[in-house]
């Protein structure tokens, strides 16, 4: 299981110590494709860590699925609004294809930050590091153009464009499906 500091050593690598602290919260899961582990407006006791696979947050939207988020491997998942206060999530979190997950009980990680500074301190960093990729994310994604969101998507994440459904990439990058059906074939032609 210690391929999962590959995701916690980004952000502050811990002691031995630290490690088996950590590792005593954490399970490793099988999860099939289509499960929803977190359910909008629901209690939610964990958050994960994909070894393998890939998922999505989204949320209702006039009984309209709107995808919000990717994750893939060694990206975390789960709702921070439920991590850092414990209310109930606001959105779903799905798994898009077989999955092999770290599934860490959040009530017993924090209880950590009382016996460990440096897993504290770790999780402080990645909660920082967090809001801020969003806030970033967000302003720069404000005045893109369809084409310049999608150029951005698939420079930084070519991988998902074969992984996940177009209906979610373009409901990820706030475009209608027709939008991305067309900006993904001039994409295509151009680097064919």
């Amino acid at each position: 299981m210690n391929s999962i500091f590959n995701y916690f050593d980004k952000f502050l690598p811990l002691s031995e110590e630290a490690r088996k602290l950590v590792l005593s919260t954490v399970l490793l899961v099988n999860v099939s494709k289509g499960t929803v582990l977190v359910n909008q407006g629901k209690a939610n006791t964990d958050f994960y860590i994909i070894k393998k696979g890939i998922a999505r947050g989204y949320y209702l939207q006039n009984g309209i699925e709107v995808t919000s988020t990717l994750w893939q491997e060694n990206e975390v998942f789960g709702d921070v609004i439920t991590y850092i206060s414990l209310l109930p999530a606001t959105k779903s979190y799905q798994v898009l294809e077989d999955s092999v997950l770290y599934k860490i009980n959040i009530a017993r990680f924090r209880a950590l930050f009382e016996i460990n500074l440096e897993i504290a301190n770790m999780a402080r960093i990645m909660v920082e590091k967090y809001i801020m990729k969003q806030e970033n994310e967000k302003k720069r994604d404000r005045d893109m153009t369809a084409s310049e969101r999608f150029q951005v998507f698939i420079t930084e994440r070519p991988e998902l464009i074969h992984r996940v459904k177009s209906i979610h990439i373009a409901s990820f990058l706030t475009m209608t499906p027709e939008t991305f059906s067309r900006v993904h074939a001039r994409w295509t032609r151009k680097n064919s």
